[in-house]
This record gives C-alpha cells, sequence and structure tokens, in this order.
C-alpha cells in the first residue's frame, strides 16, 4: 500500500491528540480528527472579549522551560511568547484574603512579607521529596506507611508559616490535586515533589500573547 493511501483516525483534538495528527500528516499520513467539543485544545482555553483585546486562560495557563514540544510549536507557528515568571510565586503577586487586597510583599497591608513566607513553604516541599527516593514505587518508601496514615492538611499545620501563607499553599493543592488537602496522602504529595518539585529554584514560565489556543488552532 502507498505510503498516500494510509489513513489514520485521531479521537478528540486537544492537545496530545492534534500533536500525534501533526506529526502523522506530516509523515505523509492522511489524518481525520474527531472531537466532541465545538473548539479545539482540550485543556487549553483561552478567553476573550475583554477590554483592551486581553487574554485570560481559563485552562493550561504556563508554558514551562521543560515543555519543549509547546515551545517549539510555537516556533513553528511564529507565535510570540511572553515571559510571565514563575506560576509558585513572585514578589509582585497579588492576594486578596480576608477582606485585604494588594501586593503580597506588601508588609503595610499583611503584616508579613506574605511572599516570602509563602516561599518557606515551598522550599519546605522540596524537601519533602527526600523521603520518596524512588517516585514509580512510594510505598516501599522507608516511612511510607507513616506518610500515608498523614494528609497534606496535617503536613500544612506543622509548618512554620504565616496562617495566610498556608490558605494560599491550600489553593495550590486544591487546585493541583482538585480535592481538600485533608483528603489527600502525604505519601502521595512526596511522590509527585519527588517527581517534580526536589528543588525550590524556580524557573521561567511562558504564555502565547495572543491565547495558548492559539496553539492548538494552528496545528
Amino acid at each position: 500500500m502507498a505510503l498516500s493511501s494510509r489513513t489514520v483516525t485521531v479521537i478528540g483534538a486537544g492537545l496530545a491528540g492534534l500533536s500525534a495528527a501533526y506529526d502523522l500528516h506530516r509523515a505523509g499520513w492522511k489524518v481525520t480528527v474527531l472531537e466532541a467539543r465545538d473548539r479545539v485544545g482540550g485543556r487549553v482555553y483561552s478567553l476573550r472579549g475583554f477590554s483592551n483585546e486581553l487574554v485570560a486562560e481559563a485552562g493550561g495557563e504556563f508554558i514551562e522551560e521543560s515543555h519543549t514540544r509547546m515551545l517549539t510549536f510555537a516556533k513553528q507557528f511564529s507565535l510570540q511568547l511572553g515571559r510571565v515568571g514563575s506560576w509558585q510565586g513572585q514578589d509582585k503577586d497579588w492576594a486578596s484574603f480576608e477582606g485585604k487586597a494588594g501586593p503580597m510583599s506588601n508588609v503595610e497591608i499583611w503584616g508579613t512579607n506574605l511572599h516570602d513566607e509563602v516561599k518557606k513553604i515551598w522550599e519546605a516541599l522540596a524537601e519533602l521529596g527526600a523521603y520518596v527516593p524512588d517516585p514509580t514505587q512510594p510505598q516501599l518508601a522507608r516511612h511510607a506507611e507513616y506518610l500515608d496514615s498523614k494528609s497534606t492538611a496535617d503536613w500544612i499545620n506543622s509548618l512554620d508559616a504565616h496562617p495566610l501563607a498556608k490558605k494560599d499553599f491550600i489553593q495550590h493543592i486544591r487546585a493541583e490535586y482538585t480535592c481538600e488537602p485533608e483528603r489527600h496522602s502525604l505519601l502521595d504529595l512526596a511522590r509527585n515533589v519527588s517527581m517534580y518539585y526536589t528543588t525550590s529554584e524556580r524557573g521561567m514560565n511562558y504564555r502565547v500573547i495572543s491565547g495558548n489556543d492559539q496553539i492548538p488552532r494552528a496545528s
């Protein structure tokens, strides 16, 4: 059978499906992509309609330095990237807690440099990964039974950090694991840290200036 007569159907127009379809098409295959939604991109979903042509991300927001595939696509499709710093927090970030709002580093508002307090939690998190040297088999970790008997909430409450910083980190747990920290095993948190957060250093992140959905639309 000639290469030109080869056909393939890809189910789903999320980034994985579109990436596969893109490579197959370039390799000479006739590709059909099926998608149940009325848009492409899956979890990448950009919102428009704001003043001054601003764009907000309602799905995947940050393109990390390690996301080489996404960065390559942006370059191939001539999409302009904007540097946005670390998604783990920056000193000029704003926060809203208990009726107050303002830059996290503003001591007058919070009574402390809230950015530094949050940074302390991320530093403690990096150390947690050492308890699970092999994240593919967390049950074999030396303290696996003890860690699994504790929740992420137990760990957060044990930290020497400002209460508002703890509230900020709780929001991260909710967003990352889609559950309350009281229902999240500390063993699983340590496993995840072992894979991704063993250092407190924060790499650069990017967004597509015209909206991250420009990547799946272009592919």
